[in-house]
């Protein structure tokens, strides 16, 4: 593709030769002459000026070296943009793989991509553009959105739905059965889990996420929402929209998070915890009751509003010589008895 064919698909400006050809994208100590890559700040020009890259995408005209260019205010989100138009070029499989079983009254677009495998189980209704790769479990009507991609082994168990232009990566189970005991002495008696779940358009879930389905109503996963590898949602969860969680975190049940939240690595959330609108939540830290105020940060097991603990964490290093100080109070104190 011509450079200013790049640049008209991603709304920017030419920089010098827009007839080169660029045929894929690399970043610029690897890339080769028919390959575009971006520069983001001034301190990579040294290596940007070495680099083989047949053109870049940068903020300023004098970036490029002398080399063709994208001249784009945002470099690396114009890269990104690139980065789709050269996928959405790639060649598509379409088709039902000899191997799938499909179910009957199940209503499939136009295409889909049913892999080696795959199972597709009665009622169950799937997008125009759907792709569901090799394993891939789809439950009793169940309901995928368009253009929703199912990669290998992803499994989503009955009635529960996934909406539209969703990524589920490898081993992701949706509509498991939820954490539910009466506990008792004599033995555990299994509660019912009878919800589904709800996840709603654009979302991503990374490999070996597990969503719960509700006990009774439904486990909400709402638009936009994206998540990194190995994250649990228990029953009855109930998440806005944008919400970020990153690997190895673990939601209790019925937990509500408010809109535009981002929760870190390894944090725990107790279980019917309210976290408020754009909440941001450290890594590690434990959620142990509601989070009421927006746009605040959260810190530490058991976590508290991070402005608040600041002043305390400074002194952290201090603590070691503190037994000594105390000892030595204690000692003028007795001297003056």
């Amino acid at each position: 593709m011509k450079l200013k064919e790049i640049a008209a698909k991603v709304g920017a400006q030419v920089v010098g030769d827009g007839e080169k050809e660029i045929k894929w994208v690399g970043s610029f100590a690897h890339a080769t002459s028919d390959q575009i890559s971006f520069i983001t700040n001034e301190k990579y020009l040294a290596s940007a000026k070495a680099s083989s890259a047949g053109a870049f995408v940068v903020a300023k005209e004098e970036w490029t070296s002398g080399k063709p260019g994208i001249l784009a205010p945002e470099p690396y989100k114009a890269f990104v943009q690139i980065e789709n138009l050269f996928l959405s070029l790639q060649p598509q499989k379409w088709g039902i793989h000899k191997t799938a079983v499909i179910g009957e009254r199940v209503s499939l677009g136009s295409p889909v991509y049913i892999g080696p495998y795959a199972v597709i189980e009665d009622g169950a209704v799937i997008g125009d553009r759907a792709r569901i790769d090799a394993h891939g479990f789809v439950g009793k009507d169940c309901k995928i959105g368009a253009d929703t991609h199912f990669h290998p082994r992803v499994t989503l168990l009955e009635r529960c739905t996934v909406g539209a232009r969703c990524i589920m990566n490898s081993g992701v189970v949706i509509g498991g059965d939820g954490f539910g005991f009466i506990a008792s002495r004599e033995g555990h008696t299994k509660i019912p889990q009878l919800g589904i779940v709800e996840i709603h358009d654009d979302v991503e879930l990374g490999a070996a996420c597990m969503i719960d389905r509700a006990s009774l109503d439904k486990t909400v996963i709402g638009q936009g929402t994206k998540f990194d590898n190995i994250v649990h949602i228990a029953h009855s969860c109930q998440l806005g929209k944008n919400v970020i969680i990153l690997p190895g975190t673990g939601l209790g049940g019925s937990v509500e998070v408010g809109d535009n939240v981002t929760i870190s690595g390894n944090c725990t959330v107790r279980d019917h915890v309210k976290i408020a609108e754009g909440s941001t939540i450290a890594g590690g830290a434990g959620i142990a009751w509601d989070i009421t105020e927006p746009n605040k940060v959260w810190f530490g097991f058991p976590a508290f509003e991070f402005d608040k603990v600041r002043p305390f964490y400074f002194h952290i290093p201090d603590f070691a010589s503190l037994p000594e100080r105390v000892k030595k109070l204690e000692e003028k104190a007795k001297d003056k008895e």
